[in-house]
């Protein structure tokens, strides 16, 4: 299968990729959904036992949730929102990248 998909130019590879990711996926996954970062956080809150930061990608959406010197962070959504997490010298910030 993988074989096939790559006979098809990078163009048409990306659109359908992009059709089916997105295929079982409602619009509000996309925006700021507190649902998500709910769910999110109760997990960190057992995984901050082990790690003081956590990051976390793959759900586009954004923000730094800190509790108590731990850290829960929201990669953001560079596909959509152009929003980027940066680490420099100790500090965490997001910031918008430009295409």
């Amino acid at each position: 299968m993988y074989f096939l998909f790559n006979l098809l130019p990078p163009y048409i590879g990306y659109y359908i990729a992009k059709k089916i990711s997105h295929a079982d996926k409602p619009k509000e996954y996309y925006k700021d959904n507190k649902i998500i970062k709910e769910r999110l956080l109760f997990h960190a809150r057992e995984r901050w036992k082990e790690a003081d930061i956590l990051l976390v990608g793959h759900y586009h959406q954004e923000g730094i949730i800190e509790q108590d010197n731990k850290k829960l962070i929201f990669l953001g959504d560079w596909l959509n929102k152009y929003l980027v997490t940066k680490y420099d010298r100790g500090v965490w910030e997001q910031i918008k990248w430009n295409k």
